[in-house]
């Protein structure tokens, strides 16, 4: 309706109707194969696991309005980079992940640290007992977290491991 580009996730394959610049730019970019649909992209048989636009980083903070007012309480939304518009279940998140996984595992939220740089971190930040920004995340993550850590490039990561947990 919107000439929107948007590519979806399913088993961890990655799905377009077709293929353009963007989708092999962008498969190149995550060393994944892009495969063509056609008009068969839009029968969606089977409920896939991520939708995702990429999108004019000038437009996204509409787009996102669009969509959040549009599939409230359906979907849950965010963003990892300018480009990026993220669409998955509603109850999914990097967050919800981590409460999973701590369960699993016998941690606890105040035994846990998380990292992270973009907006699709935020509820994973948020659930563990330490966050930890890296130095090239956006600035409204930063201002979320406990600390913030060189960046990605300087082996922020590493880092913050040996600060926090060594």
């Amino acid at each position: 309706e919107r000439s929107w580009y948007v590519q979806k996730y399913l088993d961890d394959r990655l799905y377009v109707k077709c293929i353009t610049k963007t989708s092999r730019d962008y498969s190149r970019y995550i060393g994944v194969m892009v495969e063509e649909e056609q008009e068969e992209f839009f029968l969606l048989r089977q409920q896939p696991d991520k939708l995702m636009l990429v999108v004019d980083p000038a437009d996204r903070d509409e787009i996102i309005s669009d969509l959040k007012e549009r599939f409230a309480g359906k979907v849950f939304i965010t963003t990892s980079s300018p480009s990026f518009v993220e669409i998955v279940q509603y109850g999914v998140n990097k967050g919800e992940a981590l409460l999973w996984l701590g369960n699993h595992l016998g941690v606890k939220r105040g035994e846990m640290m998380a990292l992270g740089d973009s907006f699709n971190d935020v509820q994973m930040l948020e659930v563990a007992g330490l966050s930890v920004a890296v130095g090239n995340a956006m600035p409204e993550i930063k201002s979320v977290c406990d600390k913030v850590t060189a960046s990605n490039n300087e082996d922020g990561v590493g880092k913050a491991i040996e600060d926090c947990v060594l």
